[in-house]
Protein backbone atom coordinates (compact mmCIF):
# COMPACT_ATOMS: atom_id res chain seq x y z
CA UNK A 1 0.00 0.00 0.00
CA UNK A 2 2.38 2.77 1.16
CA UNK A 3 6.02 2.34 0.29
CA UNK A 4 8.45 4.39 2.34
CA UNK A 5 11.90 3.76 0.94
CA UNK A 6 14.16 5.39 3.52
CA UNK A 7 17.04 5.73 1.06
CA UNK A 8 14.89 7.87 -1.26
CA UNK A 9 14.05 10.47 1.41
CA UNK A 10 17.19 12.51 0.71
CA UNK A 11 16.32 12.70 -2.98
CA UNK A 12 12.74 13.71 -2.20
CA UNK A 13 13.93 16.32 0.31
CA UNK A 14 16.39 17.79 -2.22
CA UNK A 15 13.52 18.43 -4.65
CA UNK A 16 11.59 20.57 -2.18
CA UNK A 17 11.84 24.38 -2.36
CA UNK A 18 14.37 25.89 0.07
CA UNK A 19 11.73 27.36 2.38
CA UNK A 20 10.04 23.98 2.71
CA UNK A 21 13.39 22.31 3.33
CA UNK A 22 14.10 24.71 6.20
CA UNK A 23 10.66 24.12 7.71
CA UNK A 24 10.93 20.32 7.84
CA UNK A 25 14.67 19.96 8.32
CA UNK A 26 15.69 17.04 10.46
CA UNK A 27 18.33 14.39 10.33
CA UNK A 28 17.72 11.72 7.77
CA UNK A 29 17.01 8.40 9.42
CA UNK A 30 19.65 5.71 9.49
CA UNK A 31 18.88 3.51 6.45
CA UNK A 32 20.42 0.50 8.21
CA UNK A 33 18.00 0.51 11.15
CA UNK A 34 16.12 -2.77 11.08
CA UNK A 35 13.06 -1.35 12.86
CA UNK A 36 12.66 1.33 10.18
CA UNK A 37 13.05 -1.25 7.42
CA UNK A 38 10.38 -3.34 9.15
CA UNK A 39 8.07 -0.30 9.41
CA UNK A 40 8.57 0.43 5.72
CA UNK A 41 7.64 -3.17 4.89
CA UNK A 42 4.58 -3.06 7.15
CA UNK A 43 3.47 0.24 5.59
CA UNK A 44 3.71 -1.30 2.13
CA UNK A 45 1.51 -4.21 3.22
CA UNK A 46 -1.01 -2.37 5.40
CA UNK A 47 -4.44 -1.38 4.13
CA UNK A 48 -5.57 2.19 4.72
CA UNK A 49 -8.22 1.05 7.19
CA UNK A 50 -5.52 -0.43 9.45
CA UNK A 51 -2.99 2.37 9.10
CA UNK A 52 -3.84 4.23 12.31
CA UNK A 53 -3.39 1.08 14.37
CA UNK A 54 -0.01 0.42 12.78
CA UNK A 55 1.18 3.99 13.34
CA UNK A 56 -0.04 4.09 16.94
CA UNK A 57 2.02 0.99 17.64
CA UNK A 58 5.12 2.44 15.97
CA UNK A 59 5.76 5.64 17.91
CA UNK A 60 9.47 5.01 18.45
CA UNK A 61 10.01 4.12 14.81
CA UNK A 62 8.14 7.24 13.70
CA UNK A 63 10.25 9.35 16.03
CA UNK A 64 13.40 7.78 14.51
CA UNK A 65 12.06 8.41 11.03
CA UNK A 66 12.41 12.15 11.67
CA UNK A 67 10.31 15.03 10.46
CA UNK A 68 11.40 14.48 6.86
CA UNK A 69 10.20 10.89 6.91
CA UNK A 70 6.93 11.67 8.68
CA UNK A 71 6.08 14.50 6.26
CA UNK A 72 6.87 12.16 3.37
CA UNK A 73 4.62 9.54 4.95
CA UNK A 74 1.78 12.06 5.33
CA UNK A 75 2.26 13.06 1.69
CA UNK A 76 1.95 9.41 0.65
CA UNK A 77 -1.19 8.96 2.75
CA UNK A 78 -2.90 12.02 1.28
CA UNK A 79 -2.00 10.92 -2.26
CA UNK A 80 -4.19 7.83 -1.89
CA UNK A 81 -7.70 7.53 -3.29
CA UNK A 82 -10.48 9.71 -1.83
CA UNK A 83 -12.40 9.32 0.54
CA UNK A 84 -10.09 7.08 2.55
CA UNK A 85 -7.26 9.60 2.80
CA UNK A 86 -9.50 12.11 4.56
CA UNK A 87 -10.70 9.57 7.09
CA UNK A 88 -7.22 8.17 7.75
CA UNK A 89 -5.64 11.62 7.92
CA UNK A 90 -8.26 12.74 10.45
CA UNK A 91 -7.79 9.55 12.47
CA UNK A 92 -4.05 10.09 12.59
CA UNK A 93 -4.16 13.76 13.55
CA UNK A 94 -7.50 14.48 15.24
CA UNK A 95 -8.89 11.43 17.00
CA UNK A 96 -8.64 11.40 20.77
CA UNK A 97 -6.51 8.88 22.59
CA UNK A 98 -8.66 6.01 23.83
CA UNK A 99 -6.99 5.99 27.25
CA UNK A 100 -8.42 9.21 28.56
CA UNK A 101 -8.69 11.86 25.90
CA UNK A 102 -6.12 14.09 24.35
CA UNK A 103 -3.69 13.21 21.61
CA UNK A 104 -1.40 10.21 21.60
CA UNK A 105 2.37 10.58 21.22
CA UNK A 106 2.09 9.59 17.57
CA UNK A 107 -0.55 12.21 16.91
CA UNK A 108 1.55 14.89 18.60
CA UNK A 109 4.50 14.01 16.35
CA UNK A 110 2.39 14.39 13.22
CA UNK A 111 0.66 17.55 14.46
CA UNK A 112 4.02 19.22 15.16
CA UNK A 113 5.24 18.20 11.69
CA UNK A 114 2.14 19.68 10.08
CA UNK A 115 2.62 22.92 12.05
CA UNK A 116 6.23 23.19 10.86
CA UNK A 117 5.23 22.57 7.25
CA UNK A 118 2.35 25.02 7.61
CA UNK A 119 4.77 27.80 8.56
CA UNK A 120 6.49 27.51 5.18
CA UNK A 121 3.17 27.40 3.35
CA UNK A 122 1.80 30.39 5.28
CA UNK A 123 4.91 32.47 4.63
CA UNK A 124 4.72 31.66 0.93
CA UNK A 125 1.02 32.54 0.71
CA UNK A 126 1.52 35.73 2.70
CA UNK A 127 4.39 37.01 0.59
CA UNK A 128 2.84 36.07 -2.74
CA UNK A 129 -0.71 37.29 -2.18
CA UNK A 130 -0.52 40.45 -0.11
CA UNK A 131 0.56 43.09 -2.58
CA UNK A 132 -0.76 46.67 -2.38
CA UNK A 133 -3.90 45.85 -4.39
CA UNK A 134 -4.78 42.93 -2.11
CA UNK A 135 -4.09 44.97 1.03
CA UNK A 136 -6.29 47.78 -0.30
CA UNK A 137 -9.10 45.31 -1.01
CA UNK A 138 -8.75 43.85 2.50
CA UNK A 139 -8.88 47.35 3.98
CA UNK A 140 -12.00 48.23 1.96
CA UNK A 141 -13.69 44.98 3.00
CA UNK A 142 -12.85 45.64 6.65
CA UNK A 143 -14.34 49.13 6.44
CA UNK A 144 -17.48 47.76 4.78
CA UNK A 145 -17.86 45.20 7.58
CA UNK A 146 -17.38 47.76 10.34
CA UNK A 147 -18.89 51.07 9.15
CA UNK A 148 -18.57 52.65 12.61
CA UNK A 149 -14.79 52.70 12.31
CA UNK A 150 -13.37 55.79 10.70
CA UNK A 151 -10.64 55.03 8.19
CA UNK A 152 -7.21 56.41 8.95
CA UNK A 153 -6.47 59.65 7.12
CA UNK A 154 -4.12 59.48 4.19
CA UNK A 155 -0.52 59.25 5.43
CA UNK A 156 0.43 62.54 3.75
CA UNK A 157 -2.69 64.40 4.86
CA UNK A 158 -2.23 66.84 7.72
CA UNK A 159 -3.86 65.90 10.98
CA UNK A 160 -6.94 67.84 11.99
CA UNK A 161 -6.13 70.59 14.50
CA UNK A 162 -7.28 69.95 18.06
CA UNK A 163 -10.42 71.86 19.08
Amino acid sequence: MISLDISSLAQWYAKLPNDFQKAIKSDLPDPDREDLKALSTKLAETELADLKTLLEGSTEELRALGRIGRIRLLAAITAKTYPYQVKVFKEITEAEDSEGGGHSETQVLFIEDIKAFNEAVAARVYTSNLDSVALSALNDAAIDQAPDIEPDPEPDAPAAPPQ
